[in-house]
Parts: structure tokens; C-alpha cells; sequence
């Protein structure tokens, strides 16, 4: 016979609600950025290189929040479709990203798509709303739970 498991409260957990969230808000996002050639999370990172350029792989990791290996890896999809250039290990030996005129082209070609979706969600949600929450995240994002 089955234990009882005790799941009182789990949809109301912080790592269901967000992750269901986040899926919610990427979904609209890819919809939006679709017509520019890009899924959010490519611009994303797209848009992180061009914030930091030349950037190395653990920077990039830090600055979105993602794992090394994980940006590795999402780095690695980037250079293959030339949307980036990653050199060899350098003296700090950390290899160094930078975007290829082709990878700016994308994100020149994706920002006005993304802004149109930053503006529908802001008058979605309200934009006071909208920045009252932003702060709210970034706090949770800072958080060292364990």
C-alpha cells in the first residue's frame, strides 16, 4: 500500500509558481521574437554578450544567473548558427565572447520585435505593477536558499 505523501501547499511553492511563470512569459516572448529568428533565450544571451563584450563563458554565466556548463552549451548552439565567435583560452585562460556582425544583425533585426512584447506585457500587467514586481525578483533571484 501507497504512503500518504504530504503535498499540502506544493502548488503554491515558490519554485512551481516561478518556473510555471517563467514558461508563461518565454512562451509569449518566443511567439513575439519568432518573426526575427530568435527564441528568447538566444536573445537573451545575445543581448548579455553585447552588454559585456568581450565577455568570458563564467561571466556570462554569472550575469544571467545560468550555470557554466549550461551557457557552454547554449554558447556553443550560438557559434554554430555564426551568431557568435568564441576565442581560445586566453591568459586568465578564459575563453572570450563577442558577437559576429551577423549575431548584431540578429539582435539589431530582434530588438524592435522584443520591445513591442516589453510594451503589450507592461500594459498587460501595468507598468507600475510591472516594475514593483521586477524589484520583488531581483530580490528573490539574490536569494541563497538551501
Amino acid at each position: 500500500m501507497a504512503r500518504e505523501i504530504d503535498l499540502k501547499g506544493a502548488f503554491g511553492c515558490a519554485a512551481f509558481t516561478l518556473r510555471k511563470t517563467a514558461r508563461a512569459v518565454t512562451q509569449a516572448y518566443d511567439r513575439a521574437l519568432s518573426a526575427g529568428g530568435l527564441r528568447s533565450t538566444q536573445f537573451t544571451i545575445l543581448v548579455a554578450v553585447h552588454r559585456v563584450q568581450p565577455a568570458s563563458i563564467g561571466n556570462l554565466a554569472k550575469l544571467t544567473l545560468m550555470s557554466p556548463t549550461t551557457m557552454t552549451r547554449s554558447l556553443a548552439l550560438l557559434k554554430s548558427d555564426g551568431l557568435v565567435e568564441i576565442s581560445a583560452r586566453g591568459q586568465r585562460r578564459e575563453k572570450q565572447v563577442r558577437l559576429t556582425n551577423k549575431g548584431l544583425r540578429a539582435l539589431a533585426r530582434t530588438a524592435p520585435l522584443w520591445r513591442a512584447a516589453q510594451q503589450r506585457f507592461e500594459r498587460a500587467y501595468g507598468a507600475q505593477n510591472w516594475s514593483q514586481l521586477r524589484r520583488q525578483l531581483d530580490q528573490v533571484a539574490q536569494l541563497k536558499s538551501g
